[in-house]
C-alpha cells in the first residue's frame, strides 16, 4: 500500500555526501511523521542545472500518485529534531503548494510542501511548461536554475502559498527554525567531516560549473531532462 505522504530530496553529483548530515536529519523527520523517505543520489548528470531541475518533474510524477502529501527538501536543509508535523501546522491554501520567501522576498523552491490537489498538479505543470518560456531578467536575477521560473509562475499565473520563514530559513542565522537551508550567507555555517568535504568535492569534479540562469531552456534540455526523469523513477520507482 503506498504510505499517504512522501519526502524526498534530490542529492546528485556529491551532495548525497557533502550533505550527509542534512538529509540523515530529513530522514529521522519522515520517520517521525510515518512518512516515506527517498534521497535521489542518482544518475550522475553532468549539467547541474538538469541536477536542479529534476525535483520539478520528479514531484509532478509523485503527484500523479494516490498520495495525499508530496514534500520537497533541498539536500542543503536541515530538519530541526523538534519540527513539527507540517501536515498539521499549515493550512489549506489557494494552490496548495506550499513556500517560502527568501531575503529578497521572492518565493525560495528548496522546500516545497504540496497537498495532493488538481490545483497542485496544475501548478507544477505550470512551472515545467515555463522552461522554454522568457523568463524575465527581473525573476531570475542573481539565480541559476529553477527558482527563477517559480518566481515567474508565482508573479504573472498564481500566488503560491506562503509558509513562514521558519520552514525554510535561508538568511537568518539567529531564528529558531523547523528547516535551515544552508545557502548564501548560512552556507558557511553547515559542519561536515573531512571525509564528506573530500569525497563530495571528488564526485563534482566532472560536473560543469553552473552559470546564470537563461532566459529560456533549449528543447534540447528539456528533452534531456525528461531522460534523467525517467532514469531516476527507474531507480527510485516509489516516486513514480
Amino acid at each position: 500500500m503506498t504510505n499517504d505522504t512522501l519526502l524526498y530530496t534530490v542529492a546528485l553529483n556529491g551532495y548525497g555526501t557533502s550533505y550527509r548530515r542534512a538529509i540523515r536529519s530529513q530522514e529521522a523527520y519522515a520517520r517521525r511523521l510515518g512518512a516515506e523517505h527517498v534521497s535521489v543520489t542518482k544518475p550522475f548528470v553532468k549539467d547541474p542545472a538538469l541536477a536542479a531541475w529534476l525535483k520539478v518533474p520528479l514531484l509532478a510524477s509523485a503527484l500523479a500518485s494516490p498520495r495525499k502529501w508530496v514534500a520537497y527538501i533541498d539536500a542543503d536543509c536541515v530538519v530541526s529534531e523538534q519540527a513539527p508535523d507540517f501536515r498539521e501546522s499549515i493550512t489549506s491554501g489557494t494552490v496548495d503548494v506550499h513556500m517560502a520567501e527568501g531575503r529578497s522576498g521572492r518565493v525560495n523552491s528548496g522546500v516545497i510542501f504540496a497537498r495532493n490537489s488538481e490545483a497542485s498538479r496544475g501548478y507544477i505543470d505550470r512551472v515545467l511548461a515555463t522552461l522554454t518560456e522568457s523568463v524575465s531578467l527581473e525573476d531570475r536575477a542573481g539565480l541559476k536554475y529553477e527558482n527563477g521560473n517559480f518566481i515567474y509562475v508565482d508573479r504573472t499565473v498564481s500566488r503560491a502559498d506562503r509558509l513562514p520563514l521558519e520552514w525554510n530559513n535561508t538568511f537568518d542565522p539567529d531564528l529558531v527554525d523547523h528547516i535551515r537551508h544552508y545557502t548564501g550567507d548560512l552556507r558557511a555555517g553547515y559542519q561536515r567531516s573531512v571525509l564528506d568535504t573530500y569525497l563530495g568535492k571528488a564526485q563534482k569534479i566532472f560536473a560543469r560549473k553552473p552559470g546564470p540562469q537563461p532566459e529560456r531552456r533549449s528543447r534540447e534540455f528539456v528533452a534531456a531532462l525528461d531522460d534523467v526523469t525517467r532514469r531516476a523513477i527507474r531507480l527510485y520507482p516509489t516516486i513514480g
